[in-house]
């Protein structure tokens, strides 16, 4: 007689085969998907400086509000410097803790500084 499926050894075999790739590889990706969201990130604060220097070079000054959508990961904020017109600070900080970078800003002098060190910023 011939039996069908699997025993018990094999799907235990199977289970510890896979526990151990996950345990291997998911942090790399999760390190992967978390690069990715800090480029995008980037990207939006240097769109935003450029659309901050255009209003600039017609206005003569940075405007005094400045609404930034979310990403689905970051949060953007704007800042001015109250005591001259010509200075601001844009900001993303992650939506959630576990991001080694921490939060990315950006000033009107092109400075990039975020919380993990200069390396969290891309050339």
């Amino acid at each position: 007689m011939k039996q069908n499926g699997f025993s018990l050894i094999e799907l235990l075999v199977v289970v510890a085969v896979l526990g151990i790739i996950t345990t291997i590889a998911y942090p790399p990706y999760l390190s992967h998907l978390q690069g990715g969201y800090r480029l995008d990130a980037q990207r939006i604060l240097l769109e935003q400086s450029h659309l901050l220097e255009r209003s600039y070079s017609r206005q003569g000054e940075y405007p005094a509000n400045l609404n930034i959508n979310s990403s689905s990961h970051y949060d953007f904020s704007y800042q001015r410097v109250e005591a001259q017109t010509d200075a601001y600070l844009l900001t993303a900080t992650p939506k959630t803790t576990g991001f080694p970078c921490g939060s990315l800003t950006l000033n009107q002098q092109g400075i990039k500084t975020a919380e993990g060190g200069d390396r969290c910023w891309a050339d």
